[in-house]
């Protein structure tokens, strides 16, 4: 995988059992938990990366609107259009991986002359233990626990009372 690197959001989440369970009624949970997955695989590395999800997240936190690494398509464009139309702008093409197991962008983006990675491939990368690390590490885990799950379904309810 080269030092540029730009996700298929939701096609690795749909691949990730704990997180798909999840998807459609905890889109912004899911997303989380995945955006906190990514982040902390690649802490300390020198890596460029993108988080590219089709549409607008239902709320817009700070942290969203000021984190340039995670991208949202706008309808009627999808999540592949976005990846590639950034493709498009790069100098060095071949310098960025794009990661989704979606055969027609993975196409698409190996034309413009960058490298492709599936999503499972990308997957057991995340899984991956580093040197030294227990082998029941919870940050390889993307189960969220009951606290978590909670405050999601809490920050994200639709009762209008919370």
């Amino acid at each position: 995988m080269s030092n540029h690197i730009i996700i298929d959001g939701w096609n690795v989440c749909w691949k990730i059992p704990e997180l798909a369970e999840m998807i459609p009624a905890h889109l912004e949970g899911v997303r989380s938990r995945f955006n906190q997955l990514v982040a902390g695989h690649f802490a300390g590395k020198k890596i460029t990366y993108r988080i590219v999800y089709d549409g607008q997240p239902q709320f817009f936190t700070d942290l969203d609107r000021q984190n340039k690494k995670i991208l949202f398509s706008r309808n009627p464009e999808k999540a592949d259009d976005l990846i590639i139309r950034h493709l498009i702008k790069q100098r060095n093409k071949k310098n960025w991986t794009v990661v989704s197991s979606d055969n027609r962008l993975s196409r698409q983006a190996e034309d413009l002359g960058a490298k492709t990675v599936s999503s499972e491939d990308f997957i057991k990368r995340l899984n991956k233990r580093k040197p030294g690390e227990p082998e029941n590490n919870q940050k390889s885990n993307p189960r969220l626990d009951q606290n978590e799950l909670n405050y999601w379904l809490n920050k994200f309810s639709n009762d209008p009372k919370k």
